[in-house]
């Protein structure tokens, strides 16, 4: 599965769950002269972000990263998950639906 493809299947199960989230437009384009022009200054944000809505952390921000089994974290990636748990917001790293689920299912309780 591509990564492409499990972002289709996160937010699909995201959505049956009623889960609130949103996912940032990152990225940029490609100049006149073959120069790349990025959109946003924040390196590394993560895939996938939202609000939880339990009862335990309601309000609380939650953020998750997407990646194949094979997939790695930058630098970048790596540093601002760092910032992110830092000030309190729960971050995965996940490879899978399943790894989604449980993510959910750890921090609901």
């Amino acid at each position: 599965m591509t990564e492409a493809e499990l972002q289709k299947a996160v937010k699909h199960w995201l959505d049956a769950k009623r889960i609130f989230y949103w996912r940032m437009a990152l990225g940029g384009i490609v100049m006149d002269g073959g120069r790349f022009y990025t959109r946003n200054t924040l390196s590394g944000f993560p895939d996938l972000m939202g609000i939880f809505s339990s009862k335990d952390r309601k309000g609380q921000a939650w953020c998750i990263e997407l990646k194949t089994p094979r997939g790695r974290l930058s630098d970048a990636q790596k540093n601002l998950i760092t910032r992110l748990t830092g000030n309190g917001v729960a971050v995965s790293v996940c490879r899978s639906l399943d790894d989604v689920r449980d993510f959910f299912r750890s921090e609901e309780h």
